[in-house]
């Protein structure tokens, strides 16, 4: 899968259980973040489907959409998402225009939360 459209990569990391365990691979881009699972993660897992994104990537999303209404913001600026998922388990989360260090830095808190809940309900 390309990710030609998010930019150059700016940095890539892991994001780690407190057990020391990879939860996922977390790629930031210049206009963008991919994250890669490194653990089964279903689609309709509570954590994800009500807290993930639900709370977090449609929050920032319905925000954004504020702000092009109000025309503060372009359509093309606008935070996106898109759950590429294979038999209800996600293989890949794509997210355009996070925009600040400070939605990046709550993505990757909330990731982990999220991760780590979906770890303990499928017993570690």
């Amino acid at each position: 899968v390309e990710h030609e459209d998010l930019g150059a990569v700016v940095s890539e990391s892991a994001v780690m259980s407190r057990e020391g365990k990879e939860l996922a691979k977390f790629a930031v881009y210049e206009r963008g973040i991919v994250i890669k699972p490194s653990i089964e993660l279903p689609l309709d897992s509570p954590p994800l489907r009500s807290f993930f994104v639900a709370k977090i990537l449609d929050g920032y999303k319905r925000r954004d959409e504020e702000l092009v209404k109000e025309g503060e913001l372009s359509r093309e600026e606008a935070f996106d998402y898109e759950i590429v998922e294979e038999g209800g388990i996600v293989k890949e989360i794509r997210i355009k225009n996070y925009r600040d260090k400070r939605r990046l830095d709550e993505i990757r808190s909330a990731l982990r939360w999220t991760l780590n809940r979906v770890l303990e309900r499928a017993g570690g």
